[in-house]
């Protein structure tokens, strides 16, 4: 794995962002979504995620937007990522 392919940052922000190191995990992710794959759309809802986290709410529900233009219909996270922008809304 090359880190500069957009999947293995991809990967390398989910296993940074599962041991807690949310810093780490921005900067892999923020290097997968630089590419237009589909396969890296996933990395606009994790940081979305992180965003939340952080109590970064505007950032957050920008990521999530994101992933709902770029993702298809059919992803998996599409709920969820449309229910947290209803829940930062009301928030």
């Amino acid at each position: 794995l090359s880190s500069s392919d957009p999947i293995a940052a991809l990967y390398l922000g989910l296993i940074a962002q599962q041991n807690n190191n949310s810093i780490e995990a921005l900067k892999w992710l923020a290097r997968a979504i630089k590419s237009s794959r589909p396969e890296v759309v996933e990395g606009h809802f994790q940081i979305a995620l992180i965003y939340r986290e952080r109590r970064m709410m505007a950032k957050a529900r920008k990521a999530l937007k994101r992933f709902l233009k770029l993702a298809p219909k059919d992803h998996p996270f599409r709920e969820e990522a449309a229910s947290i922008i209803e829940d930062l809304r009301r928030s």
